[in-house]
């Protein structure tokens, strides 16, 4: 036993050599200078994050306000336009045209008589009733010309 004894003292013995005196330890401090600055600096960060999100957001929001406005007056536009083809595809049947040209009390012209030029004498007689024509109109040169 006093083997196991002896074994024991030991390390306890040289474990007391071994130790130091330490510092006191420092007082505890508040905060200082910079881990307030950081702090602040990281609220700042943070706050500025959260705003952009918010407006980006809220952007976000009356763009697609602004998109679903626009595709309700386009399927607007888009039903008016097909109702104006309907209206003209109606105004554009021939019997509805026929139908309307008998009210009227019209009537198919038939075949027309092709149109004739007018004799050469009826046109001198046209020319010299509308008066003289110049020089230029006939195609001459001006008597004056040198």
């Amino acid at each position: 036993m006093s083997a196991e004894l002896a074994y024991e003292i030991r390390p306890v013995s040289r474990a007391r050599a071994r130790l130091r005196l330490a510092p006191p330890p420092r007082p505890v401090r508040s905060s200082s200078r910079r881990e307030v600055a950081y702090a602040v600096t990281l609220g700042l960060i943070l706050g500025l994050g959260v705003l952009g999100v918010l407006v980006l957001n809220t952007l976000m929001q009356q763009q697609a306000r602004t998109i679903a406005a626009q595709q309700a007056a386009i399927a607007t536009l888009a039903l008016r336009q097909q109702t104006l083809q309907l209206e003209l595809d109606a105004a554009d049947n021939p019997r509805a045209l026929a139908r309307r040209a008998h009210a009227l009390h019209m009537r198919p012209a038939g075949m027309l008589a092709p149109l004739r030029p007018a004799p050469a004498a009826t046109a001198r007689t046209h020319a010299k009733k509308a008066g003289k024509v110049s020089a230029r109109a006939r195609g001459t040169r001006p008597a004056h010309a040198g």
